[in-house]
This record gives C-alpha cells, sequence and structure tokens, in this order.
C-alpha cells in the first residue's frame, strides 16, 4: 500500500524519517527482539490523556509507532515538541528510512550513515528507541556499472530497472554485504538498533516486486510510472531458475509435456505459458493452459516467498536479539506483484519476524477488512506470528478511529502511524489510550479466498464478489479470511461455518480437505448452484459435496417460499427476498429448506457430522441472510451444533467485536449517534466512536474457536 504514500514522500524526501514506538510490553519469557520488555514512556502532565472507558479488564498494550518528527513536513516544522507530543500518547520507538531508492555505499566500502545517525540521536534525545529500514535492492550506481548487476527485466515491456533481478546470483550475498555494514557501524546488540524493518524488494521495500509506485521512480519507469504493469523475471537467471522448478516437480519432460500440452524437447527448452507475455493470451480454456499457468505463478509467488526467507536469515544472524519484521503490502492482490500473503507468515515464523501489513486505513473500516487486513491477518494468528498494521498515507481523525478497530479485531501486536496523523489526531489517541491493546478476538467463521480461480482469472486485484458479501457481512458478524493453501496447510479446524462466496476453480486437494472438515463436523455454506471444477475439470467432487443431482442446466429464479422458518428466521422475516436462479432437483438426502414454485432455492445436505448449505441463485441479499442465520441460528437445522452469540446482528452501520474475555468491542461507522442492545446491555455510541460491553461468557469452548493453531511467537520464544 506505499504507493498512497506519495503526497507524505514528497514532502518528506529521499531518505525520509519515519519512527516505530511501542507501549509497555508484557514480560512473557520472549525471546530477544520479539517484545518490548522496556518502561513505557510516561504521559506528560499537560497532554495527560482522558481515556474512554472499557467494560472489561483490557490486555497488555499494544506497540505503537509513528514517524521521526524532525524535518520539514510541507507547511509544518514537526520537531522534538511534537517528539515529546507522541512520547506522551505512549509511542516509543522510531524508525528512519533509508533511500528507497538507493544504497549509502557512494563507493566501494564507504558507508555514509549521516542520516541514520540523526535518526537515532533524534530517538535518543526524545528518550525513544530507534529502528531502521534499510532498502538495498535498488543498488548505487557504482555497483549498477559491475558485472555483477542484474537489472529487473519486464518479461513483457524488455524495460530493465536500476533494481537488481530477485534471482541475481549476486543478491543474497549483496544483502549480506549490507547487513554486515550495518551490524559494524551499529553493533549486533539492540542497545542502538533495536529493531529493524526488512527491506525486500518493490517500489518500497515491501514483499513483492517494483510497479513504478514510488513519486521518484519515473526516472526508472519512465513517463509511463504506474501505468506499467509486468512481471519482472525476464533475465536468463530467472528462465533458468523457472525450468529447474518445474524439472524437481515433474522430473520428466514427458511428464511435463502431458500435464501441460506441450511439445518441449527438454528442460533446457522450457519457456513460460503465453499468458505471462500477454494478458490476452489463453491461460483458462483447458486443464493443461490452466495447470501451466498455475505452476508459473506459483513459481513467481515463491521465489519473492524464498527471497524474503533469506533476507529473514541475514538480518538475525547479524542481529539476533533485534526486533524485525517485514513489510507485507501492495493494495491488492494482483498477481504481478509476486507476494503470498499466506506464505510469508511461515517464512517470518521461521525465524522470528514480525508481519506488518501497510493497510492500515487504506479503505473505509469495512471495505479494508474484507480485503488485504483479514487476507494478512489470518494468517499471522493462524501461524502464531505478531502482526501490525501501518497507515499508507494521510487519514482522518475520525479513519483513525477505525484503524483501532482494526487492530483490536485482528488482535494486533502493534500499531503504527504517520506522526502527522498522530498530531492531527492526538485526542483520538487520548481518547482511545484503552483500546491499544493485544487481544484474542473470538472468530468461528471464516471466508474462503478462491485462490486458484482467482489466479486463473489473472485480470482482478481481488476477487470482487468476496469483497463485496465481505464488506457487508462484516455489519452483522465477525470473520478470518483462509486460501487454499491455509486450509492445506493448517487445515479448517478453529471454524464453526465456512463462506464460499465466489470460485469456479478450485484444487482437488481442497475440495478433498473440505469435505473432510464437512464429514468431521464444519458447515460449508456454498453461494451459487454451479459446482466447483478441479483444474482438471472434474465436477463431481464438487457436485457431491454441494448435493446436486446429475448435473442439469440453472433453472429460472424468483421470489423465495421459505420452508424452514425455524431455522431461516432471519431470512423468513424478509419478503422481498429473490432467488435469482434454482435447480431442478438435489439429493435425495438433502433438506429443501427454501424453494420458488417447488424448485429447490436453498437446501442443506448432510455429510456425516457437518452440513453443506447451498444458495443456488446468486443474489447477495438472500445470500447474506442465509450465511446470518447459519452462524447464529444452526442449532435449529442441526441440535448438535452451537450457535454464535448474538452480540450485534443488525443492519446498521454499527460494528462489533467479541473478545476471549467476555467483551464486546463496538464501533460505530456512522456520523449519528446510535444506541445499541447487546444481551440485555444497553449502550449509546455517539457518531464514529468505540465503546465497550461486558457480556456474561458462555461455555468456554465458545471461546476457544478461532485461536492459533501454532503457538504464538510472542509466547513461545
Amino acid at each position: 500500500m506505499r504507493h498512497s504514500r506519495r503526497n507524505v514522500l514528497r514532502g518528506i524526501g529521499v531518505g525520509a524519517l519515519s519512527c516505530w514506538v511501542s507501549s509497555k510490553a508484557a514480560k512473557s519469557g520472549a525471546r530477544p527482539g520479539f517484545l518490548d520488555n522496556a518502561e513505557a514512556p510516561s504521559p506528560a502532565p499537560d497532554l495527560a490523556p482522558s481515556p474512554a472507558p472499557r467494560a472489561g479488564q483490557p490486555g497488555p498494550p499494544m506497540l505503537l509507532g509513528t514517524s521521526v518528527m524532525d524535518a520539514p513536513l510541507g507547511t509544518h516544522y514537526m520537531d522534538a515538541r511534537r517528539n515529546a507530543l507522541v512520547k506522551s500518547l505512549g509511542f516509543s520507538h522510531l524508525q528512519t528510512d533509508s533511500d528507497h531508492l538507493s544504497v549509502n555505499e557512494p563507493e566501494p566500502g564507504r558507508w555514509d550513515w549521516t542520516d541514520a545517525d540523526k535518526g537515532l540521536a533524534a530517538a535518543r534525545e526524545a528518550g525513544l528507541k530507534w529502528q531502521y529500514f534499510p532498502h538495498f535492492h535498488w543498488p548505487p550506481e557504482w555497483y549498477r556499472k559491475t558485472a555483477r548487476f542484474v537489472p529487473c527485466t519486464g518479461l513483457r515491456s524488455g524495460r530493465k530497472l536500476a533494481c537488481m533481478s530477485l534471482w541475481s546470483p549476486d543478491i543474497v550475498p549483496w544483502f549480506d554485504h549490507g547487513y554486515a555494514a550495518l551490524a559494524e557501524h551499529y553493533g549486533r546488540g539492540n542497545d542502538k538498533l533495536y529493531a529493524i524493518y526488512l527491506g525486500i524488494h518493490g517500489d518500497f521495500g515491501e514483499t513483492l516486486f517494483p510497479m513504478g509506485f514510488h513519486p521518484d521512480e519515473k526516472k526508472y519507469f519512465g513517463e509511463t510510472g504506474v501505468a506499467l504493469r509486468d512481471f519482472w523475471c525476464g533475465d536468463d537467471h530467472a528462465r533458468n531458475d523457472f525450468r529447474r522448478s518445474v524439472e524437481a516437480k515433474y522430473r520428466t519432460v514427458v511428464k511435463l509435456n502431458a500435464v501441460w500440452g506441450t511439445p518441449y524437447p527438454s528442460f533446457d527448452a522450457v519457456d513460460y505459458p503465453a499468458g505471462a507475455y500477454s494478458a490476452s493470451a489463453d491461460a483458462v480454456s483447458t486443464p493443461e493452459a490452466r495447470r501451466y499457468w498455475l505452476d508459473f505463478v506459483q513459481w513467481y509467488y515463491d521465489s519473492m516467498t524464498k527471497f524474503t526467507g533469506e533476507v529473514c536469515r541475514i538480518a538475525r544472524k547479524y542481529f539476533p536479539n533485534s526486533l524485525l519484521q517485514i513489510p507485507v503490502g501492495g493494495g491488492s492482490e494482483k498477481l504481478m506483484y509476486g507476494q503470498d500473503t499466506t506464505a510469508l507468515p511461515k517464512i517470518a515464523r521461521q525465524y522470528g519476524v514480525h508481519v506488518r501489513s501497510t493497510h492500515g486505513g487504506y479503505k473505509p473500516f469495512p471495505q479494508a477488512y474484507a480485503a488485504m487486513i483479514k487476507r494478512i491477518a489470518t494468517p499471522s494468528k493462524v501461524y502464531g506470528v505478531p502482526h501490525w498494521l501501518e497507515t499508507g498515507g494521510d487519514i482522518t481523525p475520525e479513519r483513525t478511529v477505525g484503524r483501532i478497530m482494526e487492530a483490536l479485531s485482528c488482535g494486533n501486536f502493534g500499531f503504527w502511524e504517520f506522526g502527522q496523523n498522530i498530531a492531527s489526531a492526538a485526542e483520538v489517541f487520548r481518547e482511545y489510550a484503552r483500546f491499544l491493546t493485544r487481544e484474542k478476538p473470538v472468530v468461528d467463521a471464516a471466508l474462503f479466498f478462491p485462490t486458484t480461480h482467482h489466479r486463473l482469472i489473472r485480470k482482478d486485484n481481488f476477487p470482487q464478489r468476496l469483497q463485496e458479501v465481505g464488506v457487508k457481512l462484516r455489519e452483522v458478524m465477525d470473520y478470518d479470511m483462509v486460501d487454499e493453501e491455509l486450509i492445506e496447510d493448517a487445515g479448517l479446524e478453529p471454524y464453526r461455518v465456512l463462506v464460499w462466496i465466489e470460485g469456479q476453480f478450485a484444487e482437488a486437494r481442497t475440495l478433498q480437505t473440505l469435505a473432510a472438515w464437512v464429514e468431521s463436523g464444519g458447515v460449508l455454506v456454498h453461494l451459487g448452484g454451479e459446482p466447483p471444477q478441479t483444474v482438471e475439470g472434474d465436477t463431481a467432487p464438487g457436485a457431491g459435496l454441494l448435493g446436486l443431482a446429475p448435473p442439469t442446466a440453472p433453472q429460472p429464479g424468483g421470489p423465495i417460499a421459505v420452508r424452514n422458518t425455524a431455522f431461516l428466521r432471519h431470512l423468513a422475516a424478509h419478503t422481498d427476498l429473490r432467488a435469482e436462479a434454482t435447480v431442478n432437483s438435489v439429493n435425495e438426502k438433502a433438506s429443501v429448506l427454501a424453494s420458488v414454485e417447488n424448485r429447490p432455492a436453498i437446501w442443506a445436505m448432510p455429510h456425516g457430522k457437518g452440513w453443506v448449505i447451498v444458495a443456488a441463485g446468486g443474489d447477495q441479499a438472500t445470500f447474506m441472510e442465509l450465511v446470518r442465520d447459519a452462524v447464529y441460528n444452526l442449532s435449529k437445522l442441526d441440535p448438535a451444533k452451537p450457535d454464535a452469540l448474538e452480540v450485534d446482528t443488525d443492519w446498521d452501520g454499527v460494528y462489533s467485536t467479541l473478545l476471549a474475555t467476555g467483551e464486546v468491542i463496538l464501533y460505530n461507522f456512522t456520523s449519528e449517534p446510535r444506541a445499541k442492545t447487546v444481551l440485555g446491555t444497553t449502550i449509546t455510541l455517539p457518531p464514529t466512536s468505540l465503546r465497550s460491553v461486558l457480556v456474561k461468557q458462555p461455555d468456554r469452548r465458545t471461546f476457544s474457536r478461532g485461536d492459533s493453531i501454532a503457538t504464538p511467537l510472542a509466547e513461545a520464544m
């Protein structure tokens, strides 16, 4: 999301200073570098906050971060007085950025640490800790003139950037060279360099390829600027790596050709699929074309993930005691970014590195939550990796309130904000000081991110219907977001309900895993009566899962007649809901819940201890009411199934998050006051505000759902 920082970066200039700050963290015996065990700074007397009350017992404080304010920005001069302001609000950790598009080694072996030293000095003067953000992937001019330099080369454009190819034989030694110099200057301890934000690649050091988003990057991209989109794997080293990867997977070229439908005489002749060269080239019309394309995309993603792991390894080698973070950004799931938001937390966990998402407040709360925020926060939680949210640029004080709700709902470990935003929203931080805490939200429902389908569509930034429905559902329920990789790697045990909103294709193993989860007691709610198919085109597993009778063409929809009003009580309360389509018949074991002229519109198919509930038509309003009933009223379908605690199910612009302590956080997203009654407790929420209520804690099992399946790093290390 750093492309949204353009105005900020133009104001600060190259080598801008940013800052991280932390409040007092719980002493949990963590491995050095994971927890800030220092005391939080005491608020200045004249800036003492008057926080809004919490109904429950808050968890330990989040670590808080902001930008060093000692350089001109627009018409304001950010000086030590503003550093004192952020310190008084609990911020205690300052970060300095290196030049985003070069390296501070102007001559071989001679390093210029002037800007970095100024950042360290500013932090120490303010009584705060210091973090550095190096960018080694855009090397200095002298290095680019050597034979060692392999530039990023666009596959479609042929354009060569001043950025190192991810597959350069020298990129790992070069990064080692940079971190060695960093350690030599500041020492390997964390007394000076307490934390490092690991610059990986791309425009701003994030875990993705260059896209031309940096305001100073046009000198490398040309006047096409951000309009240029490419796969940056056009160099020979990248091609050879692709060939090695497919040889390792398929072993023989005969098998490769059989799977891809290609005539390659040897692995040395293997090339990228046509779709990599042109967006209009076929990549999905046949099973062979689909597998060829998916293999390419997976290799592209894996290359960035593997390199991120190398950077984590190098940094941890030189800085064994420092807090390390990786920036996961981009603002979308565009394939050319090469960013695997599920694999990256796994890599981070190996080296004791935190994940810092750059998507805080990048869209209004529900739109952001139903997209990149939960895409990154969910695997971070599942793999037990501390998760942070960072802002992408200027935001309003009102949006800052939503950011705090994002952080609470994600169980954030840390929170980062630009200094100018804090200065303009100081009253927000004072009012909600008690809400900036690390909590365990109760989440036992998840939305399915259709990995295979999304990669085959190719052009979408994010699955559109998934986000549209997810935005609306967040008003009445909380959820995680799981993709095929997470399902295969970690399973669905933490979840009671999985919602499949879109996705024509899925891997066969994903459908098998889903079927096994349903058999063991899970509930899948599926939008659409068309069975999902495997990459190879097999519809039988999907049809069996959905309980479809022998395939027939979709039938006309119309006004719905609800048959099971006890279960579908929310849906039955509406008289204007429709089904866009129906089916002729369903499996004889299925229970028809709603129909249109006696044709099944909604049905529930039993599988072992679980159910698959299907809405044949694509009407979103009908489907959302069905999901609401499946989450909160499931016991009326199956008495053996528990219901979620119905703390807030109104479509009223108020969002809720249930915490494991029994506290419910309420966020009034509207500009008008709202009165809410939560399980008998009524509370009034001012416009754009946070409040909380404490509910009677039910069976403890309810609150164990959605916890990490892995021991959190902050507790394990």
